[in-house]
Formats: structure tokens, C-alpha cells, sequence
């Protein structure tokens, strides 16, 4: 995009943007907790798991919230744009600050799923 931007020809220029999320499941928390297993948890451990789904849930509704955001601003000019030769220098830089906020919120996310990995952790150590 920053050659096509400056100017240069791009030798077969091919843009094409899309991700997938195959997120996080809670199969296990639900299991337990319409089972009644539960009932025979610490309490500490109880809140402690709880807290780290509550989180689990927060990434993956962010996750899809991007994927979905995301991928229709960006894929979306990509899309009328087949040939990005022709895009003006309007466009490309749209493309440009778009893919930089596409960045940003991956930035963001990827800073969530630290902070819930190392949930993860804690509550591996408590059990």
C-alpha cells in the first residue's frame, strides 16, 4: 500500500485482508456449574474461576467485535477495489489508516489475552 501510495508500479499487486477466531470455550465452567459440581469447589476457587470465564467471555466478545468491525472497513474497500493499481491516493491512504487502526485494536486485544493467560496461570496454581 506504501509503494502504491508513493508512486511505485507494484509489480502484481494483490490485497487481501481477513483473520478468523476460533475463540475460547467454557464448556467445562458450564458443566460444572449446571452439574452442581460447584457446590464442592473452595469458594475462593470458585470466584477465581469465575473471574477468569468472566474475562475469557470479555476476549472473546472483543474478538468478534473486531473481526467484524474490521474486516468489513477494511475488506470492504478492498473488495471495490480489484485492481489496486487504479485505487487514488485517497483511497490508499484510507486503506493505510484503516489497516493502522486494525493494528491498533489487534494491539489491544493481544494486551487482554496476556493479562487473561496469566489468569489462566494463577488459577492453574490455586487448583
Amino acid at each position: 500500500m506504501r509503494d502504491l501510495r508513493d508512486g511505485k508500479k507494484v509489480d502484481q499487486p494483490h490485497l487481501s485482508w481477513s483473520w478468523s477466531w476460533d475463540g475460547f470455550n467454557d464448556t467445562a465452567w458450564n458443566t460444572a456449574r449446571d452439574s452442581g459440581a460447584i457446590s464442592y469447589m473452595d469458594p475462593d476457587a470458585i470466584s477465581g474461576y469465575a473471574t477468569v470465564y468472566i474475562q475469557q467471555e470479555y476476549v472473546n466478545k472483543t474478538a468478534t467485535a473486531i473481526m467484524i468491525n474490521e474486516e468489513s472497513r477494511a475488506g470492504a474497500a478492498l473488495e471495490v477495489a480489484r485492481d489496486p493499481s487504479k485505487l487514488t491516493a485517497a483511497e490508499i491512504e484510507t486503506l493505510l489508516i484503516r489497516s493502522a487502526e486494525i493494528d491498533l485494536s489487534f494491539g489491544t486485544l493481544q494486551t487482554t489475552m496476556k493479562q487473561l493467560d496469566d489468569m489462566y496461570t494463577n488459577a492453574l496454581k490455586g487448583s
